[in-house]
């Protein structure tokens, strides 16, 4: 700041120099000027000057020069302040840029013309509102602009740049004011730091982390399907073969008992609960006998429509309202289509099966960083808090007749996908289960 003080005081010194020695030309001059300002500590000062002109000839008595010299040397003196000022600005690594009151451009440093790929020439006196901000943020940083200009400093904002490719760059600022002896302000100085390069490498740390968790939960899936299978495989020739035989001479003695209704009863008790034992032990083979998937590049949005197809009768059955809110077009993804489809509709199932009294299923879908979600959405009793962390542990459900199962396969299902399920539900309100898939290169 003692710099630009003192480039001040030279600046006006020479203005006065200039003056007297047009008068110089056609008379004798003897004239004693007063500049005063303010130093960095903000004490008044004052710089008094001798100044004594015969027939062209100037001669000055200035604190600068400690001695009479001629009108060259405070210009020789002025050039190498400003050039010193100059080789600060361009040395810093931080973002330096003046502006007048006008917000047009008036200081433009090395580390400017680094990140905005503009030379000083081509800015200066322009407009910086104009030039390098994006319109969205115009009016934020006007007033920001406008506080400085009113006293209000120093103080910091952080917006965009655009440079001259018309690339975005976020920068944080440090603005500040020169004000002149009155207290006025008449040049804002920002002094900004480069962040796109940071944040850039923040979110590619966000990423990885990302994919590690993904990987992590993919292998956590790989050990509990190989659990399962073992299980399975162990158990069903030993249940299978023997409940089939009860189904079979249950029904049997069903119709030979027809007018007995006691033992009508029991037999088709007998019958409903070997039925969801078969059951259980059926969905215990389809995870041992799990096929890897067939990925192929295919439309999210018409496997979508296919969706919605299927479940749109069930859910007319039970009072309820389909919604759909899934998204024209999308990236296509790799993914097996009659899996996928297993997957949604099971969950849509789910969906319905809570909404006991009716309410609204929503299917929704979109893109989010780079993958591709689908949202199957209730309005059903919910999921109890402490029970979201044990979906799809194997023999876990929430419902009456539930096997704990099905919920399995789909995580398992998605997972083969590289994808995942991201569930959010509140009790009394519903709850939304979120399919995410990586988006195909």
């Amino acid at each position: 700041m003692q710099i630009l003080y003192q480039t001040k005081i030279m600046k006006e010194l020479s203005d006065i120099c200039q003056n007297i020695s047009v008068k110089t030309m056609e008379e004798e001059v003897s004239v004693k000027y007063k500049i005063k300002g303010e130093t960095k500590e903000n004490s008044k000062s004052c710089l008094t000057c001798d100044c004594h002109g015969v027939q062209g000839k100037l001669k000055v008595c200035c604190p600068f020069c400690n001695k009479p010299d001629g009108l060259s040397r405070i210009h020789k003196v002025l050039e190498g302040k400003c050039q010193l000022l100059a080789s600060v600005l361009d040395t810093v690594n931080a973002l330096v840029v003046v502006l007048d009151k006008e917000g047009k451009i008036i200081e433009f440093n090395k580390s400017c013309e680094k990140a905005t790929g503009y030379c000083f020439n081509e800015v200066k006196g322009r407009n910086i509102f104009d030039l390098l901000l994006v319109s969205e943020e115009v009016d934020s940083v006007k007033v920001a602009f406008n506080k400085i200009k009113n006293g209000y400093f120093p103080n910091e904002n952080e917006n965009y740049w655009l440079t001259k490719q018309g690339l975005k760059r976020r920068i944080t600022w440090s603005n500040t004011a020169l004000t002149d002896t009155q207290g006025k302000v008449q040049y804002i100085i920002a002094t900004g730091k480069d962040l796109t390069d940071q944040r850039a490498a923040e979110d590619e740390l966000q990423n990885a982390i990302h994919q590690y968790l993904r990987i992590k939960n993919s292998l956590k899936e790989s050990e509990k399907l190989a659990a399962i299978g073992l299980m399975s495989a162990g158990i069903t020739h030993e249940i299978k073969n023997p409940l089939t035989v009860i189904q079979g001479f249950a029904q049997l003695i069903k119709k030979n008992v027809e007018g007995e209704r006691v033992l009508q009863d029991y037999i088709t008790t007998i019958l409903e609960e070997t039925n969801q034992a078969i059951r259980i032990i059926n969905d215990f083979l389809k995870l041992a006998r799990f096929r890897e998937p067939v990925l192929t590049k295919q439309s999210v949005v018409k496997l979508m429509g296919e969706v919605r197809a299927s479940i749109e009768p069930q859910a007319l059955a039970n009072n309820i309202t389909l919604e759909y809110k899934g998204a024209d077009i999308l990236p296509e993804c790799m993914f097996d289509k009659q899996q996928l489809k297993q997957v949604l509709i099971n969950l849509c199932q789910n969906a319905i099966e809570a909404m006991t009294d009716g309410g609204i299923l929503t299917l929704s879908s979109g893109s989010h960083c780079n993958d591709t979600f689908i949202e199957i959405k209730d309005t059903g009793r919910g999921i109890p808090c402490e029970s979201l962390n044990k979906l799809g542990l194997p023999f876990f459900t929430t419902k009456e007749h539930g096997t704990g199962l099905g919920l399995n396969i789909c995580y398992a299902i998605i997972s083969a996908h590289n994808g995942r399920i991201e569930v959010d539900s509140r009790e009394g309100q519903g709850s939304s289960f979120r399919v995410y898939l990586p988006v195909s290169a």
